[in-house]
């Protein structure tokens, strides 16, 4: 925050009573006090339990030691990887090798999304290149940072620019924080997110702040809170977040609102139809505007299937009408 400190400070206090009504808990209750620095960047007090907890199967053969030297090993694996590898981690969990046994290890548990602790932190420090840095709230997954959020006064004309800029110098001052840290939300005059990643080398990011809506009745209306809830954020973590390579450079996609919806409202209607055998639900279309991302609707929509399904072989085609469509597909 740096400007309106008094309007921002009402801002703070709104959104962490609507966090609250989300189901997020005070990090204080969790002994996350304002102003703490976390130098290992997770917050190990609930790390440490949650990890235990979550993979209570792979750990019931084990004795105390090796149970510490797994949660050691699984924190080392963490610490030596880049942000692609930890953005599949979160997804997928983490392979180990135990007693000459492959063993899955999970951060997060996304099919039960309730056995998760879902806490906040006011003003915690995080190291960086030169001192440290201190979002208003960062939002916790078992004590792993997931996204943070940048308040400035909804009072000021044009003080979302202020909040998406602050984030974005966070992605260069503080980098191996962005490893964890999947987006960035601004709680301003607008209310946006943005998707994160470290930034080493300082350069200007392509991606625009983007609004969040959802459906109320026949209308659709900005709620960026809805973004924030545990399971959506969880869902978008899970099936809506990826990196590319575009012309030779590192991207990363989230997806927005409109492609959020159409990709779920898809998937359930592939899900009424091979699971209820819900004949009414064996087609559907699409409508979206030049512009609206439709190709990666498309990815999301059959990356979902394809993992949900994996087990029946699930094939999926594409089909196009245009050439300059199929050399799109293959850039995207």
């Amino acid at each position: 925050m740096s400007k309106g400190l008094v309007h921002e400070n009402v801002d703070v206090e709104i959104l962490r009573k609507r966090l609250k009504e989300l189901g997020w808990e005070n990090g204080e209750d969790y002994g996350l006090a304002k102003d703490m620095i976390l130098q290992n960047l997770l917050y190990d007090r609930v790390f440490d339990e949650k990890f235990m907890e979550l993979n209570e199967n792979n750990m019931r053969d084990l004795e105390d030691e090796e149970r510490k030297e797994v949660l050691d090993n699984v924190k080392n694996v963490l610490r030596a990887s880049g942000e692609e590898a930890i953005l599949n981690y979160l997804k997928y969990g983490i392979d180990l090798t135990v007693k000459k046994r492959k063993m899955k290890f999970i951060l997060i548990d996304f099919e039960n999304i309730e056995r998760n602790v879902y806490f906040y932190g006011h003003e915690i420090k995080f190291p960086a290149r030169s001192g440290e840095i201190r979002p208003d709230l960062t939002l916790f997954v078992n004590g792993i940072p997931i996204a943070v959020v940048e308040v400035e006064a909804s009072t000021r004309p044009e003080s979302w620019r202020d909040g998406v800029d602050q984030i974005r110098r966070y992605e260069v001052q503080s980098p191996d924080l962005f490893k964890f840290v999947q987006l960035g939300i601004c709680y301003a005059d607008k209310k946006l997110f943005i998707p994160t990643f470290p930034n080493r080398e300082g350069s200007k990011r392509s991606s625009q702040p983007q609004p969040w809506k959802v459906e109320r009745g026949k209308a659709v209306e900005e709620d960026i809170s809805d973004l924030m809830r545990p399971s959506t954020l969880l869902n978008m973590v899970r099936w809506y977040t990826f990196f590319r390579r575009l012309n030779g450079e590192k991207d990363k996609i989230i997806a927005r609102y409109n492609q959020y919806r159409a990709s779920e409202k898809a998937f359930n209607r592939i899900l009424s139809y091979l699971v209820d055998k819900n004949e009414e639900a064996a087609r559907g279309l699409i409508w979206h505007w030049q512009g609206s991302g439709k190709t990666y609707t498309m990815f999301f929509i059959a990356n979902k299937f394809f993992e949900k399904f994996f087990e029946r072989k699930p094939l999926i085609f594409f089909v196009l009408d245009r050439k300059e469509l199929q050399k799109q597909l293959c850039e995207d």
